[in-house]
């Protein structure tokens, strides 16, 4: 279930996954933090984001019929996360940089921007190349 699709000529195409609550990487692993509960695992925002994005793909290219092979489009996976902020994520070695948090949500527009922006400059994230 895709929460956000946004198709603008400038930009790739780009699928935003939103999730609400406290979520939290720590020692490598997803966390939500409930209320009066213990901090429970939970799916990875970024490889939903990203398994979204791949399926818009795979749905484009079926209803357009792209050939099986040598078949792109630009494209670009992000999330936000608006009840966590930036220090919860501590630890993920770079991989923040395509999410916003609760401190992007004041600057949402240009810092979205950003985010799509610095897809389209990095050609082995944002081409999506299939066999």
């Amino acid at each position: 279930e895709v929460d956000f699709i946004i198709i603008h000529p400038d930009f790739p195409l780009t699928v935003i996954e939103v999730k609400g609550g406290k979520l939290a990487f720590q020692y490598g692993h997803w966390m939500r933090h409930g209320k009066d509960k213990e901090p429970a695992p939970c799916d990875s925002p970024v490889d939903q984001a990203h398994e979204n994005r791949d399926m818009v793909f795979q749905a484009i290219k079926s209803l357009y019929g792209l050939p099986a092979t040598n078949s792109f489009l630009p494209t670009a996976a992000v999330v936000i996360l608006n009840d966590t902020s930036r220090h919860s994520l501590m630890g993920m070695n770079g991989t923040d940089k395509f999410i916003l948090t609760i401190e992007d949500l004041a600057n949402f527009q240009p810092r979205l921007e950003q985010y799509i922006f610095f897809y389209r400059h990095i050609e082995s994230v944002h081409i999506v190349f299939w066999d």
